[in-house]
């Protein structure tokens, strides 16, 4: 070797060994007072925004943070900020501290598989930030801490006359954490003043005994960022607030975000599960209402606004009340008839004809003489026809000419006389024709009243023929 490259060698060895001898000290030190840690050593890391690692905790930045505190130097309150954005672990300190000292240092010490060992085990870290904004991670190999590569976490360091801060980026893959498992470390915070002491939370923790560090977990936030109250926003699309023609009925709906469960409700009824867009059938004819339910993947439910609608499938019903089923004398005859329902359309065919539309009743003009046929058909509003039964009628506007009156006059004036006439005659015939009787032995003719004849004195027999 150069002798360039020895006096490096030989420094890079004192800076090592110095290191091992600041650890191996600090376990003798913390090892003297060490116990478990207790139940109320937790740091809750909430979700929260994504702050700017430069080691400076600026106003507002970490407020969304949970908070962690333990005295230090002088009887001084350290800040310990811990938060998560779903992909990586976010730890801020803020260290009251008027002495400067470039080695002065702020450690986080994870216990990763949170074994809780009395002794180190490999997968105990620690990650190490000097107030000079020197990094440095450490690992156990063979039961103690030695150095290794800085990976896969960043941190800066920033100081100012009475105090310095520090801001830690530590990746999830880091640490063994995955979004969404709600997952407990191991943790350890060390600081160490160089002209004065080191201090340490939980405060009777061994950096060598992870049995006596703190957990650290995300609790209700599983390590997902933000915590999700917000439910998610359901709306329905289909169907609307209007009359359908048909039994069956789409249901569409959308939903602002990924969900665990839908469901919808039809009159109140209990809810029935769906995996998205689904279709009502054989709906009864009224009214229904709709309401559709969807969870978030954290629990939230939403629900959207309830829609009113109505399935009507019966036609109109209609009934023609002129024309009627009998003979017209007129070539116009009134079209009149009734409906139920409002209408979207009306009209009617003449004698199986194409169909003419109407507003309303009407009138049927230049009917010829002959038989007719007549129906009404209506559109209700939601396209349902209705037809109205066939009428069957006739026109006939040629009519017989009268018979004369002055011949029907002279006829009856005829037949009067005629009648006067006989009635005469007959009465004449009565009062000057008389009835005799022929006397058989002269031939004279003798009165009906007479028994003998009144010239030969003869008796007149019964019978005698009269005249």
């Amino acid at each position: 070797m150069t002798p360039k490259e020895n006096k490096l060698q030989a420094k890079a060895c004192r800076k090592i060994t110095s290191i091992i001898c600041l650890i191996s000290a600090l376990i003798i030190a913390f090892d003297v007072t060490a116990v478990l840690a207790t139940s109320s050593d937790i740091v809750v890391v909430v979700g929260g925004s994504t702050p700017t690692i430069d080691g400076s905790i600026e106003d507002g930045e970490w407020d969304d943070a949970s908070t962690t505190t333990f005295s230090v130097t002088n009887g001084t309150e350290c800040t310990v900020y811990a938060k998560q954005d779903g992909v990586n672990l976010y730890v801020g300190f803020d260290i009251p501290d008027a002495t400067y000292n470039s080695g002065d240092s702020c450690v986080i010490i994870f216990d990763v598989d949170h074994d809780g060992s009395t002794s180190l085990q490999t997968d105990d870290m620690w990650l190490r930030v000097s107030r000079g904004d020197a990094k440095e991670e450490f690992n156990v190999t063979i039961g103690g801490w030695f150095p290794t590569t800085v990976s896969h976490w960043t941190a800066k360091a920033s100081s100012m006359a009475d105090l310095w801060q520090s801001e830690y980026n530590i990746t999830y893959s880091k640490l063994d954490i995955t979004a969404g498992t709600n997952k407990t470390l191991g943790v350890m915070f060390l600081i160490v003043d160089k002209d004065i002491e080191w201090h340490e939370w939980p405060s009777t923790a061994s950096i060598s005994k992870p049995a006596t560090w703190g957990d650290m977990t995300s609790n209700e936030y599983s390590w997902r960022g933000h915590l999700d109250t917000t439910p998610p926003t359901v709306s329905i699309a289909s169907p609307e607030n209007k009359t359908y023609s048909v039994t069956d009925v789409p249901l569409t709906l959308t939903v602002n975000e990924t969900t665990s469960w839908i469901g919808y409700s039809l009159d109140g009824h209990k809810n029935l599960t769906i995996s998205g867009n689904t279709t009502m059938v054989n709906l009864s004819e009224g009214v229904h209402t709709v309401t559709v339910y969807a969870n978030d993947t954290t629990g939230n439910m939403g629900t959207s606004n309830t829609v009113y609608f109505t399935v009507d499938t019966t036609p109109p019903n209609i009934v023609i009340l002129s024309p009627e089923n009998k003979t017209y004398t007129t070539s116009s005859v009134p079209l009149n008839f009734t409906l139920e329902e409002a209408t979207s359309w009306i009209g009617y065919s003449l004698d199986d004809q194409a169909r003419v539309m109407i507003t309303g009743n009407t009138t049927l003009s230049g009917l010829v003489d002959g038989s007719h046929s007549i129906i009404v058909y209506a559109n209700d509003t939601v396209g349902n026809m209705g037809v109205s039964p066939k009428i069957f009628f006739s026109i006939n506007t040629q009519q017989a000419e009268p018979f004369p009156t002055w011949i029907v006059a002279a006829i009856l004036t005829v037949a009067g006389v005629g009648a006067a006439l006989l009635i005469y005659f007959t009465r004449v015939k009565k009062t000057t024709v008389r009835k005799w009787r022929r006397c058989p032995r002269c031939g004279t003719l003798n009165l009906l009243t007479n028994d003998f004849c009144d010239n030969c004195g003869a008796l007149l027999r019964e019978g005698t023929r009269t005249y």
